[in-house]
């Protein structure tokens, strides 16, 4: 009856059969409880800043070396500078801007003989 009402959002079987039994051991609350240790993430407001402070001074650091720098690992470097500070390579624009100059004019700059 549950499947009919919410179709494919709907609990399975064994997942509810372990909310059930959680709630019977005397859980109160449906969202996760603390855990110790390290976070899950390192993309923290200190990082977003400490990545923007060293591109401020040379845009030109590549991921791997912010990563290295700043012992972060890459991917979580990748993610602050395009999610967080909204940046791309500008060659990447660049070559994407005369490819399609390039499609409507017939022109072949920016294509090389090999």
């Amino acid at each position: 009856m549950i499947r009919v009402a919410y179709g494919d959002s709907a609990l399975s079987y064994s997942q509810d059969s372990r909310w059930l039994k959680a709630f019977k051991e005397g859980r109160e609350e449906v969202h996760d409880e603390q855990r110790s240790g390290r976070p899950s993430t390192s993309k923290t407001d200190n990082n977003v800043a400490r990545v923007r402070q060293l591109l401020d001074c040379d845009r030109r650091l590549s991921i791997k070396m912010v990563a290295n720098e700043l012992k972060l690992s890459s991917t979580v470097v990748f993610r602050i500078v395009t999610e967080d500070l909204a940046m791309r390579k500008s060659r990447q624009r660049r070559l994407r801007r005369l490819a399609a100059q390039s499609k409507t004019t017939g022109d072949n700059t920016g294509q090389r003989d090999y």
